[in-house]
């Protein structure tokens, strides 16, 4: 089972009052002792929540005046946490990775935001196209990003399929403890557009997959 994150929880929660009006956008937020106390949560996990929100701009600290509502939550996208791999992997044994990119990249900003990771980091990232094994219809274009001290796992991916978070628990015993999930509406890219058979800025879903070992920075990331 992957659990979540006892901060995650929070801020989903407190997301969900903000959108149902329980804080409206210019109120005062409630201090970290008052959440703690209504949660029965620790000073960290009060803390984690609250710097989510205001990383998403959804909440400002003010000096003097404590937290204060700023915006509302993005509403276009659907966050859960996967509570087992073994959809995921079947997903994996019933499609193709057709791998065309191949390389190390560094995540600056931009990179970075989309995957929700810090800035400067180097990921091995794999892009290609996943097709259904049993008719070869399309599935997806597909890039996977895994975080460069696991990235020999590339020899692993070109000697078979399978999902990758296997190759790196076989190579380095790092095992998946969490799958946050992430979907959103987004406008088709044109270089993505003619491979799946769309026009350039047709809507299209992305499916964003960040898996966790133990640590709260994910070692493998998968756009979809």
């Amino acid at each position: 089972r992957c659990n979540m994150a006892r901060y995650k929880e929070l801020r989903q929660r407190l997301e969900q009052e903000i959108v149902e009006g329980v804080y409206r956008i210019g109120d005062k937020f409630p201090t970290d002792f008052e959440l703690r106390e209504r949660f029965g949560v620790s000073r960290h996990t009060v803390r984690e929540a609250l710097r989510a929100l205001q990383e998403e701009g959804v909440l400002e600290r003010q000096p003097g005046s404590g937290t204060v509502v700023r915006a509302m939550p993005t509403r276009d996208v659907y966050a859960q946490t996967v509570n087992s791999l073994d959809e995921l992997s079947e997903y994996a044994a019933d499609t193709v990775f057709d791998v065309r990119q191949e390389g190390l990249v560094t995540a600056r900003e931009g990179l970075a935001q989309l995957l929700g990771v810090k800035s400067g980091g180097r990921w091995l990232r794999l892009a290609g196209v996943r097709r259904f094994r049993a008719e070869g219809r399309l599935a997806s274009w597909s890039e996977l990003f895994v975080a460069e001290e696991y990235a020999a796992v590339r020899e692993d991916v070109r000697k078979g399929g399978g999902p990758i978070y296997d190759h790196i628990a076989r190579r380095f015993g790092v095992l998946v403890s969490e799958v946050e999930q992430r979907v959103s509406a987004v406008k088709t890219p044109a270089e993505m557009a003619d491979v799946l058979g769309l026009e350039p800025g047709e809507p299209s879903l992305m499916v964003r997959r960040r898996y966790f070992a133990t640590s709260d920075a994910p070692f493998e990331i998968s756009l979809n």
